[in-house]
């Protein structure tokens, strides 16, 4: 329902009147756009919603990885409008988009793309990155053939439980939901980057569980609940509400890979305080 009230936005508004709608939601309308002029198979309007700096990533293709390559395709400015012009002129599929979270510039989708032979559609996750009322940063991040709108339930139901062991400091609980072999990333203050290195500290079983028994050592460090989410397959994209006992009160955008039914890789993308 928030993605099609958004997209009603984005249709009424002139580009111009965006900067009148609440945050996060300027981020979210914006990347409306980008579907839209897709959708049109208008490359005018599609290049005035890309930043001339804009990079387009490929999807990662190894293991631990959130960001593949450079796309050769579509990866600059210059880039896309030589594709897309194109493109353009032959059968384009349709991007509908299912669901969307966001938090300040990022924002996560799931689109369906539809074939022009209506064959069931492929879903796409991705993420963007919104600044100075353009996008300036995309990244592929996973595609499923003919998913199922459920496809990501079994990843979303993990992170939940990990929020419940969190709430009730259950240091044991929450590093049984990990893979041994799991990898933590931290967030770098780069617009160029999603993610960030891998932790140092927290690289294994024995060294998860070491930091967690500390972190709950004393209770909860905060209570955590997730207030969206949107997921593909093993992957899934959640805003964390932490509310600690100071009272303050912070949103997180989280990405975790699920595979098996335990996290592989937990990228902490973005924090902000209310």
């Amino acid at each position: 329902m928030r993605a099609l009230l958004l997209l009603i936005a984005s249709w009424l508004c002139a580009p111009a009147a965006l900067a009148a709608i609440a945050s996060p939601n300027v981020a979210e309308a914006i990347v409306l756009k980008h579907f839209e002029a897709r959708n049109r198979a208008d490359p005018d309007a599609l290049l005035a919603v890309l930043s001339p700096d804009v990079q387009i990533y490929e999807r990662p293709n190894g293991p631990h990885r959130l960001v593949g390559l450079l796309s050769d395709q579509v990866g600059t400015h210059d880039r896309v409008r030589n594709y897309f012009r194109d493109e353009f002129q032959k059968p384009r599929p349709r991007h509908e988009i299912v669901d969307m979270v966001s938090l300040g510039e990022l924002v996560v989708s799931r689109a369906a793309i539809t074939l022009p032979d209506h064959t069931p559609p492929d879903h796409v996750l991705t993420a963007f990155r919104v600044r100075d009322g353009a996008i300036d940063r995309i990244w592929h991040i996973a595609m499923v053939e003919d998913a199922t709108p459920d496809l990501g339930a079994d990843a979303q139901a993990v992170t939940r439980q990990l929020q419940i062991a969190a709430n009730r400091a259950d240091a044991d609980g929450f590093v049984g939901l990990f893979h041994d072999d799991a990898r933590h990333f931290h967030p770098r203050r780069d617009p160029s980057v999603l993610g960030g290195a891998p932790s140092p500290k927290v690289f294994d079983r024995a060294s998860r569980t070491r930091a967690h028994r500390e972190m709950f050592a004393n209770g909860p460090t905060a209570q955590v609940r997730i207030t969206d989410s949107v997921a593909l397959g093993e992957w899934v994209a959640d805003i964390e509400e932490f509310r600690f006992p100071d009272g303050r009160i912070e949103d997180h955008l989280t990405i975790n890979r699920v595979r098996d039914g335990l996290i592989l890789d937990t990228w902490h993308l973005a924090d902000q305080e209310r």
